[in-house]
């Protein structure tokens, strides 16, 4: 192959193979969790307990991940991410107790994820945490 003919050709598998990431893709980082109607930062102590040092969940471009709690307990399960358009998401967490499904807002670098079974809302910031 000649090389005029070589370079087009590489560029065009290139451009081929590259698809644009779904926005929720990346790690989100707890900043704060609410439950019936009271919201606290994390890290969250009480009575000089670390109860939630760090909620943490990874997204890859597939849309599985990581759900990942540090704390007085500590959990890491697998995630699966559906994106039902116009900045929703259902996620799907594989617990020890069966499959919790969350219900999240995208909206810019913030993600609002709700658990309504449980009643619980974690709001998430995208990147790593200062």
């Amino acid at each position: 192959m000649k090389l005029q003919y070589a370079i087009p050709a590489v560029l065009g598998v290139g451009t081929t193979l590259t698809a644009c990431a779904d926005p929720i893709v990346g790690e989100w980082n707890g900043e704060s969790i609410s439950v019936g109607g009271e919201s606290q930062d994390i890290p969250y102590e009480y009575n000089g307990l670390e109860v939630l040092s760090s909620l943490t969940m990874t997204v890859e471009s597939d849309l599985t991940g990581k759900w990942s709690q540090e704390g007085y307990y500590a959990f890491n399960f697998d995630i699966n991410a559906t994106n039902d358009g116009g900045g929703k998401y259902t996620i799907a967490i594989d617990a020890t107790d069966g499959e919790e499904t969350i219900v999240c807002t995208l909206s810019g670098s913030s993600l609002d994820c709700t658990d309504e079974d449980d009643g619980f809302t974690v709001n998430f910031s995208k990147g790593a945490k200062e």
